[in-house]
């Protein structure tokens, strides 16, 4: 796993701040990403107050990985989702990551084209991690 430059992590996690510390992003994110219909079937019976809780730890799972070290705490995660498990396929992580950076897109104030490339290389090393424990 390769780790990402350090400038566009410290860019994420700046970004990813100021998202945190406003409500609607979690919203705005949980709405785009269930607006798939497969995302939706396969979420269904799951408690979207606990996903929205969730979410925010995944980010900083996601933020380690692109570290280098994807970390125990991503490995659980990887397999909860693995085929075994969740079974959430790994054509569905993009759908994800394009969910995030919409979210991203509408609530960070500070948001450009260099952030969203920002977001997708810090993201990218995670969902590789995912894919690949499927």
């Amino acid at each position: 796993m390769t780790s990402v430059a350090a400038k566009s992590i410290d860019a994420v996690k700046a970004s990813m701040q100021r998202c945190l510390s406003k409500p609607e992003f979690i919203n705005r994110f949980h709405d785009e990403f269930m607006g798939n219909t497969e995302v939706l079937e396969k979420f269904n019976n799951t408690n979207i107050t606990m996903q929205k809780v969730i979410l925010k730890s995944t980010l900083h799972l996601m933020l380690n990985s692109a570290l280098g070290t994807p970390g125990v705490g991503m490995l659980r995660f990887a397999v909860s989702h693995d085929r075994n498990n969740k079974a959430i396929p790994a054509h569905l992580y993009q759908y994800w990551l394009d969910a995030m950076v919409s979210a991203v897109k509408t609530t960070d104030p500070q948001f450009s084209p260099e952030l969203e490339s920002d977001w997708r290389k810090v993201m990218q090393p995670g969902i590789d991690f995912m894919s690949e424990m499927y």
